[in-house]
């Protein structure tokens, strides 16, 4: 367990430092297209009239259904991973109570097991999410 724990703050940091450069990335793209627009843009081309006439988009917020889809995912994946541990090795953990050696390996055992269920679950997830965004974009579209 606690590789798994190295693993997910490594991964917590890189995510940080990702967005933070992300933040300040789209930062200035927006500040370099407003000033495109500013320099392009006559006020006679702008017609306030249709703006009010026009079919806006629904936005939607789709960050709460990726957050709980992957959340679900990572969720069924421990579940599904306590299930093959305890169909596997149950009976060796017991049997290995002094034998220090099969247990270190069993122990390894379980952490990939858990860490790849979580993985695998967690990504089916976020797929999820994604299938459902597409449908949404495609019935906005009709």
């Amino acid at each position: 367990m606690h590789d798994l724990m190295a693993v997910l703050i490594v991964g917590i940091i890189t995510l940080g430092i990702y967005r933070l450069f992300e933040l300040y990335a789209r930062r200035k793209e927006r500040i370099l297209m407003v000033e495109k627009f500013a320099e392009n843009a006559k006020p006679v081309d702008l017609d306030l009239s249709l703006l009010f006439f026009k079919k806006r988009q629904p936005i939607y917020s789709t960050w709460a259904l990726k957050i709980s889809l992957l959340m679900i995912g990572i969720g069924l994946g421990a579940i599904i991973a306590f299930f093959i541990q305890y169909a596997m090795i149950g009976d060796l953990l017991t049997q290995a109570h002094d034998n220090w050696d099969i247990r270190r390996n069993l122990d390894g055992f379980k952490e990939t097991i858990y860490f790849s269920c979580v993985a695998m679950f967690g990504g089916i997830g976020l797929l999820t999410a994604y299938l459902i965004e597409l449908k949404q974009q495609n019935n906005d579209r009709k």
